[in-house]
């Protein structure tokens, strides 16, 4: 496709890309009733939440956004039904007293329910009582009618459609929303209500769950764990669509908040029930979900415990070699990028999760929400999109509608090519017999913005397509280079996407200084219109543009590669290499320390700062925001390139210093932190430490603390390990005081926040300042309970084979083993690394074994896995001749016919305490002294005896 018609249909997307012309909306007006009342709208009394569109007299619409809140709560709820499978579904509902006994009555006419299931029911709190029943035996693709009959009441008669059948070829297409907490407003039905008229539209007037297959919502489904909201908000809001469109949803932060265990959540969903391949997670906090031929892999991202991720490696094991499952879509709460409130995301999602995902190119879509507005964007190295849906959130209070202008820690990310501050939803259409995957974002506006059903967004993944572009040619350099310098490819290329330009000190770019990455569309703001703003249109991105100072003089090569808009990469250029002569310094910020008393004289010196632009030094608290109405604690303006300012700091508390340009607030150097405080400096560094290493579950954390700066309101928290602290909720936390040298005891009633003691994980305990979440030492690691898993290759082995074990979580102490356990006791230990990966144990003789993960001193932080070795008849069986081992003197003497490959030796509580790595000569001679005891050897990894020192 040629590039200059993507970035023209682009452009038309945000006035009237669609099958029908949209509404111009010149205005717009808000009315909000109670849910039984109606409102005279247009001449008509109108008692359905939506936008009704107004025509005025020059020819626009004046739209009338009507809000309808819930009367109160319900005797009984509309029928909600999800788990939609080829050959089930289930239908649920929500009444004020025990519903067992009530029946769904169901049959393929309307006219004729004639086969019936009973309900069971589950008091969920109170008077609210969650009714389900699994209808099954279900034919695949087809229409059923059904009807609740309750002790509450009987419902209306509903239609819905099955899954088609497993491999069936026939197309699905999901209707995806995110976030819809609150209802201030009514902008997830707004939104309902806008996709059904773009499905008429685009698909026929049939019925809309047989052109819709299901709704995926992505998390915060209501602000918080009350069953009060269960019903008036996610049910309520739900209600038109609820009883024919299946409704599937994943865990988001808020379903957490008032309810840390998830008891309503998982009260309310049977995801638990669900398996793939024969794999199941266990909980209803993350499933695998087969549509059609398109697999959903739903992830619990306020979970990043490693039982989740070994249960993703297996799912995504099986799916990659499932002949039946053409797309993967990975679905989570908080994503993986975001360019306002940029902090406020899951890096293990991204770091952890996303790679194993995408070991498969099957992997097309990560789908999250978290914040309240449209961000699309693609991984850098495999051909994956990631998009951010939370328009649905319905109110504008703060810290809820994300604006453009209103945000604070706002950055734009190479990886993500749009953020649209508005309301929006998507359909994602999977199309197995094109191998295409296709997804549209329409949009209804935002709080100070109304438009008609816009088509905001389009991009399509073809799975059949593996072209890529020619490989680009760099222009060669003709002498040194003077910067500022442009770099062009020979020839250009009008299907390129996106280009990738790498500068390296090496021409096998080893030594990568500069890696930059440009889109055809970069979607950051809005215009005076509140309009989305493409600060890239009509700029050649097969240019790289360097500006003065951006290298220092010195020899570089340059290499590009290109991308189309099927996210398939061009192999690198050719490298050309250039020399960078005449240059200006690099613009540089430092300072000579990181703690420093307080009423110091702080020194900053700058170097490469621009020349008569007003350039200038701001120092700010931490926490604060360059540009906002947060003004800077001291500031100067730089005199000449280089220099030192020096400025006088007479408040405790944590600060950081940047360089600006051109007067205004444009950083130009990275930020410098640093503390000021009365107890300490950078001879009296701070630290913190915990009193163990591993916990039992319920046990108290003792978290101590030295030379702290104890600025007011310093506090000491325990997070999980891949927590992000200025996004996570911290679950126990309490204030450090005035001491610099003390301890705090966490994890116990009594400590801020605290609801419940830890569970089973790896965590860390941080020491921040003044109330925010600047950390002013290192953190301190430890470990609850037995949160590593250990599995076994298989339950069973023959003698001949190689045991494997496989392992997720490791703290990464440095220390961890698996540990086997014979008959006669513990029989060897196995190095590991990394926080997951695979230990080969080697062969064992006859018999059952035990094996778990042990770090210092042989604690236990995984359960134990069984494994059974059985006798092997073969002549290669020859486990007793494997190493004799002597103790002369002060030497020990190994000799193996197999060769001695390492030596390892143990005392007799497990702890290693030598080791030993030989070339495999047959007989090593090894120093052995200052020990005494037993002490077991291990060669080769098994244990090859016992020795007596005195």
């Amino acid at each position: 496709m040629n590039r200059s018609i993507i970035v023209s249909a682009c452009m038309l997307m945000f006035a009237s890309h669609s099958a029908v012309a949209q509404k111009t909306v010149s205005g717009f007006s808000e009315v909000r009733i109670t849910d039984g009342d109606s409102k005279l709208i247009d001449g008509q009394e109108r008692t359905e939440p939506d936008i009704y569109y107004i025509p005025k007299d020059d020819g626009t619409y004046h739209a009338v956004r009507l809000t309808v809140a819930p009367d109160g709560r319900s005797d009984m709820t509309v029928p909600y039904i999800y788990m939609n499978t080829s050959r089930s579904v289930c239908v649920s509902w929500k009444s004020s007293a025990d519903g067992a006994g009530s029946v769904v009555r169901y049959g393929r006419d309307e006219s004729s329910l004639t086969s019936s299931v009973e309900a069971g029911s589950n008091r969920i709190a109170g008077t609210y009582y969650w009714n389900s029943a699994v209808i099954d035996n279900l034919e695949p693709d087809a229409v059923y009618y059904y009807r609740v009959e309750s002790k509450a009441g009987t419902s209306a008669i509903y239609r819905f459609r099955t899954m088609p059948s497993p491999g069936s070829k026939k197309k699905i297409r999901v209707l995806m929303i995110g976030d819809h907490q609150r209802n201030e407003r009514s902008d997830y039905e707004w939104m309902i209500n806008a996709a059904r008229r773009t499905v008429a539209e685009r698909y026929g007037d049939a019925p809309f769950e047989d052109n819709i297959s299901f709704i995926m919502n992505v998390g915060d489904q209501v602000d918080g764990g009350l069953s009060e909201l269960y019903e008036t908000v996610h049910l309520f809001k739900s209600r038109s669509v609820s009883p024919s469109l299946p409704t599937m949803t994943v865990v988001g932060n808020h379903e957490y908040r008032e309810d840390p265990d998830l008891r309503l959540y998982k009260g309310h969903y049977r995801y638990d029930t669900l398996s793939y391949a024969g794999i199941s997670s266990g909980t209803a906090s993350y499933y695998a979900y087969l549509a059609g031929r398109t697999l959903f892999v739903a992830l619990d991202s306020d979970d990043p415990s490693a039982a989740q991720k070994m249960w993703v490696r297996k799912v995504i094991a099986a799916a990659a070699a499932d002949e039946n499952v053409d797309f993967i879509v990975s679905v989570q709460h908080r994503p993986l990028y975001a360019e306002q409130y940029s902090g406020d995301v899951s890096p293990w999602m991204l770091n952890e999760i996303m790679p194993i995902l995408s070991s498969t190119p099957k992997h097309v879509l990560n789908y999250s929400g978290h914040h309240h507005l449209y961000a699309r964007g693609q991984m850098t190295d495999t051909p994956v999109y990631h998009i951010i849906s939370g328009g649905g959130v319905g109110t504008s209070a703060e810290g809820y509608e994300q604006l453009w202008g209103k945000t604070p820690d706002n950055f734009n990310h190479e990886e993500v090519q749009k953020t649209i501050d508005h309301w929006t939803y998507q359909i994602a259409e999977f199309d197995p017999v094109e191998l295409t995957m296709t997804v549209e974002t329409y949009s209804i506006g935002n709080s100070r913005l109304a438009l008609d059903n816009v088509l905001v967004d389009r991009f399509v993944r073809r799975l059949g397509d593996s072209s890529a572009p020619a490989v680009p040619v760099v222009k060669a350099v003709q002498g040194d280079v003077t910067l500022p310098y442009v770099f062009t490819q020979e020839a250009k290329d009008d299907d390129v996407a996106a280009v990738e330009y790498q500068i390296s000190k090496n021409s096998d770019f080893t030594d990568i200084v500069l890696d930059r990455l440009t889109t055809f569309e970069d979607f950051y703001g809005v215009d005076d219109k509140y309009m989305p703003l493409d600060i890239n249109a009509g700029k050649d991105i097969t240019r790289l543009s360097l500006e003065n100072g951006s290298l220092p003089d010195g020899t570089y090569y340059i290499r590009t590669r290109n991308r189309n808009d099927n996210l398939q990469w061009s192999d690198y250029s050719a490298p050309v290499n250039f020399t960078v002569v005449g240059s200006t310094a690099q613009a540089a910020l430092s300072l000579d320390g990181r703690f420093f008393r307080t009423g110091s004289e702080v020194a900053f010196k700058y170097d490469g700062a621009p020349v008569g632009t007003d350039a200038w030094v701001g120092v700010y608290v931490y926490g604060k925001t360059p540009g906002t109405a947060d003004l800077s604690y001291h500031f100067a303006y730089t005199d000449g390139v280089s220099g030192t300012w020096r400025c006088r700091i007479d408040d405790p508390g944590a600060y950081f210093a940047v360089l600006f340009k051109d007067g205004g607030y444009t950083e130009i150097t990275d930020r410098v932190e640093f503390v000021v405080s009365d107890n300490c400096d950078d001879q009296t560094l701070p630290t913190i430490s915990t009193d163990k290493k591993v916990y039992a579950e319920g046990d108290p954390v003792v978290v101590s603390y030295d030379n702290a700066p104890c600025i007011d309101r310093d506090w000491i928290g325990l997070y999980e390990r891949s927590a992000v602290p200025v996004s996570s909720r911290c679950p126990t936390y309490a204030y450090v005081g005035n001491t610099p040298q003390g301890s705090l005891t966490l994890n116990v009633a009594g400590t801020i926040n605290f609801e419940s003691p830890l569970k089973a994980g790896v965590y860390f305990a941080g020491y921040f300042n003044a109330d925010g979440y600047h950390e002013s030492c290192g953190r301190a690691s430890f470990v609850i309970g037995r949160p590593v898993i250990l599995e076994a290759g298989r339950s069973e082995y023959a003698s001949t084979e190689n045991v494997e074990a496989f392992y997720e979580g490791l703290p990464c102490f440095g220390d961890e083993q698996v540990a086997v356990y014979g008959s006669d006791g513990l029989y060897g230990c196995f190095p590991m690394s990394g926080v997951g990966g695979k230990v080969d144990i080697g062969r064992l003789p006859a018999g059952r074994y035990e094996l778990c993960v042990v770090t210092d001193g042989m604690i236990e932080i995984s359960e134990r896995t069984s494994v059974t070795v059985t006798a092997s008849t073969s002549i290669s069986d020859v486990f007793s001749a494997r190493a004799e081992v002597t103790l002369v003197g002060d030497n020990l003497h190994v000799v193996s016919p197999e060769g001695v490959h390492s030596v390892e030796l143990y005392g007799s509580n497990g702890t290693l305490f030598a080791s030993h790595r030989a070339d495999g000569s047959e007989t090593v001679v090894l120093p052995f002294r200052g020990y005494t005891g037993v002490c077991i050897v291990n060669v080769n990894g098994r244990v090859a005896g016992k020795l007596m020192s005195k």
